[in-house]
């Protein structure tokens, strides 16, 4: 399955910027089974796609190698994103509906093969964690901080600039936000502010808009729980925490205090 490219175009001065951002495509490979539709023709780019329709929460929960991740599923039977963030190899894809508070029943199963040629194009497309489309304003706002002629540290640096000078902290979101929480890219820039899930889920979508693999990650750090990113850059995960910044985070913090649970 190719991927769907989309193009803009800005011009900035007197520099012509042009970047592709890629775009989840459905397939024909597609596993239909007791209401639920799997669309696994993203396999090898990194992603699947799934939905069902429902009056009562749903779970979808892909595993690999002895790991799983677990993410709640919209009930409108539209399409989601999920990153295969764990490289090539064999997956399970299930899919449980509620029964009754916390007991869930699976109405779905799949096994899939992802061969994928480069293991980081799942940190290059949007998922459920950093969600944009080729209409989203993330999506321009990158290009027009960015030109073509960038490195990717420049591109980090450029973004990451942005975002930890126009977006402020939210206090009183992080003392209130719920259980299940995702990032609305358009609402936090347009408010200019959000917690750490809104900041690393930002400048993960802006620099994969410009070709760079990223990573949101979340975890711990000094007993906080915490979402930041991990950027590829030079054939290595780098460590990039914009939000501490944001905070003016007094303490002092070395990449071996962060703990991570799980990443997309």
């Amino acid at each position: 399955m190719k991927a769907l490219l989309a193009c803009a175009f800005f011009l900035l001065g007197s520099v012509l910027c042009a970047a592709a951002a890629l775009f989840p495509q459905t397939s024909e490979d597609v596993y239909e089974k007791s209401g639920t539709t799997l669309d696994a023709g993203g396999a090898a780019s990194g992603y699947v796609m799934v939905k069902r329709s429902a009056d009562v929460q749903q779970r979808v929960r892909i595993s690999s190698g002895g790991q799983a991740f677990t993410y709640s599923l919209r009930q409108d039977g539209e399409f989601e994103v999920f990153p295969l963030q764990l490289g090539s190899g064999e997956y399970e894809i299930r899919v449980y509906e509620q029964v009754r508070g916390d007991q869930y029943a699976q109405v779905y199963a799949k096994s899939i093969r992802a061969r994928m040629e480069d293991e980081n194009l799942a940190f290059l497309y949007p998922n459920q964690y950093v969600w944009y489309t080729p209409d989203s304003s993330v999506v321009a706002l990158a290009q027009e901080l960015c030109s073509a002629d960038m490195s990717d540290k420049e591109k980090l640096t450029a973004l990451y600039t942005y975002v930890v000078k126009h977006i402020s902290y939210d206090y009183i979101k992080a003392a209130t936000v719920q259980s299940g929480y995702m990032p609305d890219l358009e609402v936090i820039l347009e408010r200019g502010n959000g917690i750490c899930f809104d900041v690393a889920s930002l400048l993960a979508a802006m620099l994969r808009v410009q070709g760079v693999p990223a990573q949101i990650a979340i975890g711990n750090v000094h007993g906080m729980y915490h979402a930041w990113n991990r950027v590829y850059l030079d054939g290595e995960w780098r460590l990039v925490d914009a939000t501490l910044k944001i905070m003016n985070y007094g303490k002092e913090v070395k990449a071996s205090d962060y703990r991570m649970e799980r990443y997309y």
